[in-house]
Formats: structure tokens, C-alpha cells, sequence
């Protein structure tokens, strides 16, 4: 009878074995047609193969498939079936799993949105190392929304996925240290991580760095190379933009868009910085004509500040109807500035 027991617990074992092999060779398959290796791209098909392997317990496919659910690609969008995978790969502790299932509970825009859960997931990645959960982690005790506000808390979330190396919470760590929340403000540390994430090519930092040169904080005053990591910033941003435009099969839309408007809110950050600098002839020769150009690249970013200061170059330049017609229309708009400028320069 033992026997039998035994041999019966073998063989389950060797089926087990079967299902995992099968499992893997599946979800290798799956990537295959959903990366275009070797056969041509095909959701669809990958979809499939992710499906098979995930009904057999692989985690990896139970992860990519709430991914695809996630998004809609390969299959209709649905949320709750995206939850259903990625809880299912999470309690086999896939990381990205439980990243990807507190990101989806802490989006505003979900009906499933649960800021408890979120936590709870974003902790249990968080306390295995998974620096972009605690990143979000951090960010999630800084959302007045989520009922969790604990500034110590956020600041040593991203202190923990700084020293991981992760490129977004220097700069955010960097941010706090600049206005010393969480920790007692510290000019000095704010420039040390802002210059790290900045050689991440982190074109947030890379602007916020430009800005402690230009007025000297943490750091001594240095216009050069202040219009160095402005240049550097717009560099960046250009070639992100040019790569996520070029790489349309390897980004979701949505994914797509939201990562070319993060891009493109410091991008203009860093032109109107730029073009104030060269106005201002601050680390570079003035250049009215070249300052007009980058604040009409900013004001096409929508950045509503550079309609107010390409004024100054513009009436220099003696294109006073062309000032005029920048400095009403944002004052017409509501934007302060503008309204002060229109009185400086007599424009109305």
C-alpha cells in the first residue's frame, strides 16, 4: 500500500514536471510572436500561447497576459480579467505581478481603484527590493487622495530605491531635499542626487540640476554649466521622443502617450530655461533671435509662462505686433504675468 502511495506521488510529480515544461515552452513561444522573433509580430497568436501557459500555473505567463488585458493588445481591454492574472502570478511572488496589480488599484481613472491594496502590493514588492514599487510606494504616501499622506515615509521609500540606483526617485528624493519635506532641507544632498539621476539621462533632473547652477544652490554658481544640462535636457528629450515615435510595435498607445507627455512637460521646462538664459546672455552670448526660437518651442509645448517672456526678446527685436499678440493673448487667457507685461509694455 505504501508502495502504491509512492508510486502514486511520483507520478503526479512527473506530470506536475510536464505542465511546467510545457508551461515555459509555451510562454517562449508567446514571446516569440509577441517581440516578432523570428516569425512576424502577432498579439493575437502570442496572446493564445500566454493563455495555455498561464492555465498551467506559469507565472511569467499569468503576468504577461493581466499585462495584455491591462492595455488591450491581443484581446479586448478588461481590467478585472488583468486583475484576476496578475493577482494569480503575485501569489507566486512574481514581482512585476505585484507591481503591475498595486499600480492598476492605485490609477484614479480605474473603477477598481483601492489605495489599500495598491499599498498592499506595492509593500510586499517594496520589502523584496523591487525599487520601482518602492518608488510608487513613496509616491503613494505623498497622494492626498489615497488618505495616506506620511511624508517620513515617502522620503525613505525613495532613499531606499535611490540607493537601488533607480533614476526617478533620486530625482524625487532630490526634490524633498529641496524643499525639505520628509527630511530637513538640504541643498547640498538635493544637487549630489539630482547630478545622479541626471547622468541617468533623467531629463527631470537634468533640468532641476541646470537650475542650482543658474542661482547657485547647493552648489556654486556656474552659468556654463548651468547651459550645459539645459542643452543636455533637450538633447534627451528630443531623442526619447524620436525613439518612442520610431518604436511604434514595441509601445502600447496609452503607454506610449503617457510616457510623451511626462517627456515633453520637462522638455518645455528646459527650453523656456534655456531661452531666458540666452536672453539673458547667462553662459552663452545673448541672441534674441535664438531666445524667440526656443520660447516659441516651449509655447508650442503648451508651457503658458514663455507666451509672457518672449516679450522682451520680441520688442528688442522691434516685432512689437508680434510681442503684442503673445502678451494679450495670454492675458486674455487668465496667465498674471502676461497681464504685467501687457502693462509694462504699453501693449493694449
Amino acid at each position: 500500500m505504501k508502495k502504491l502511495v509512492i508510486g502514486l506521488m511520483l507520478a503526479s510529480s512527473v506530470v506536475f514536471g510536464n505542465q511546467v515544461e510545457d508551461g515555459q515552452k509555451m510562454y517562449h513561444l508567446g514571446m516569440k510572436y509577441y517581440h516578432g522573433d523570428g516569425v512576424e509580430v502577432d498579439y493575437k497568436k502570442a496572446y493564445e500561447h500566454f493563455e495555455k501557459a498561464a492555465k498551467q500555473g506559469e507565472a511569467e505567463s499569468q503576468f504577461t497576459l493581466g499585462a495584455m488585458y491591462a492595455i488591450g493588445i491581443g484581446v479586448a481591454k478588461d481590467e478585472k480579467m488583468a486583475i484576476e492574472w496578475y493577482e494569480k502570478a503575485a501569489l507566486q511572488n512574481n514581482l512585476k505581478a505585484q507591481y503591475n496589480l498595486a499600480k492598476l488599484y492605485s490609477d484614479p481613472t480605474s473603477p477598481f481603484k483601492e489605495y489599500q491594496k495598491a499599498k498592499e502590493w506595492y509593500e510586499k514588492a517594496a520589502n523584496q527590493g523591487y525599487a520601482s514599487a518602492q518608488d510608487n510606494l513613496a509616491s503613494l504616501y505623498q497622494n492626498k487622495d489615497a488618505g495616506m499622506l506620511d511624508e517620513k515615509k515617502a522620503f525613505e521609500w525613495f532613499e531606499k530605491a535611490a540607493n537601488a540606483g533607480l533614476a526617478n526617485a533620486q530625482a524625487n528624493l532630490a526634490t524633498m531635499y529641496y524643499n525639505g519635506t520628509g527630511a530637513k532641507k538640504d541643498l547640498k544632498k538635493c544637487f549630489e542626487w539630482s547630478e545622479k539621476a541626471a547622468l541617468q539621462n533623467d531629463i527631470k533632473a537634468q533640468y532641476n540640476l541646470a537650475i542650482l547652477y543658474r542661482d547657485g544652490q547647493g552648489v556654486a554658481q556656474d552659468y556654463k554649466k548651468a547651459i550645459f544640462w539645459l542643452e543636455k535636457a533637450i538633447a534627451v528629450s528630443k531623442s526619447q521622443l524620436k525613439e518612442l515615435e520610431s518604436s511604434a510595435n514595441r509601445y502600447i498607445k496609452p503607454l506610449r502617450e503617457e510616457s510623451i507627455e511626462k517627456i515633453n512637460e520637462n522638455y518645455a521646462l528646459a527650453l523656456h530655461a534655456y531661452a531666458a538664459m540666452i536672453y539673458k546672455a547667462r553662459g552663452t552670448q545673448k541672441n534674441d533671435e535664438k531666445a524667440v526660437e526656443f520660447f516659441k518651442k516651449a509655447i508650442a509645448l503648451n508651457h503658458k509662462p514663455s507666451e509672457c517672456y518672449i516679450v522682451y526678446p520680441l520688442v528688442e527685436l522691434g516685432r512689437i505686433n508680434e510681442a503684442k499678440a503673445y502678451a494679450t493673448k495670454g492675458a486674455d487667457n487668465g496667465i498674471e504675468l502676461c497681464k504685467d507685461v501687457v502693462k509694462e509694455f504699453k501693449l493694449k
